[in-house]
């Protein structure tokens, strides 16, 4: 009887513990706030980003050899960008996305500023912050909200292109570790 009951317990344990996404903002946010509780336990890689490796850095968090959560960090004249991509049994589940807006290029100072008779140059105090936080089912994207809680719609060309741009870095960050890695191996 206790065979039976142990059975029971490890087959409905891993039931749960093996949960598919089901798409439910409440459950992905759960699965997101444990990964990031439990990222100190995964094994952290770091490379370089692509196209500017200067100004681009990736952060992979991995469970064995599958992604939890990739970190992307992109940083331009007009803004920085942090895009965080979080995966549950090989599919991403949800992205958040932070866009730190400057008021003028971060190039441009103040005595570039004065050198052209102009009173307004980069100050970091100005700095907007955009977030995004972009939910997936099954690898598609399925809701989009930006920091008023306001939706993106789906019919709309923006959405498209954002599920196209995660999908993109995510599966190019992943090459990349895999291609780092095996040079390591050699």
């Amino acid at each position: 009887m206790r065979k039976v009951i142990t059975l029971f317990l490890i087959i409905l344990l891993g039931m749960f513990s093996c949960k598919e996404n089901s798409g439910e903002i409440k459950d992905i946010l759960e699965k997101c706030r444990e990964i990031d509780k439990d990222s100190k336990d995964y094994t952290l890689k770091i490379m370089d980003g692509f196209p500017n490796p200067e100004n681009n850095t990736i952060k992979g968090y991995y469970k064995g050899k599958d992604p939890s959560l990739l970190v992307i960090e992109s940083y331009r004249d007009t803004c920085r960008i942090f895009t965080h991509i979080y995966f549950n049994a090989n599919e991403i589940i949800c992205a958040v996305e932070q866009k730190f807006v400057y008021n003028k290029p971060n190039t441009y100072t103040e005595e570039i500023a004065k050198a052209q008779n102009d009173s307004v140059w980069y100050d970091d105090k100005k700095t907007i912050l955009k977030t995004g936080s972009m939910y997936f089912k099954e690898n598609k994207l399925n809701k989009w909200l930006t920091n008023d809680n306001a939706e993106i719609p789906s019919s709309s060309s923006l959405f498209a292109n954002k599920q196209d741009e995660i999908i993109e870095e995510a599966l190019l960050a992943i090459k990349m570790f895999k291609e780092k890695d095996k040079d390591l191996k050699q």
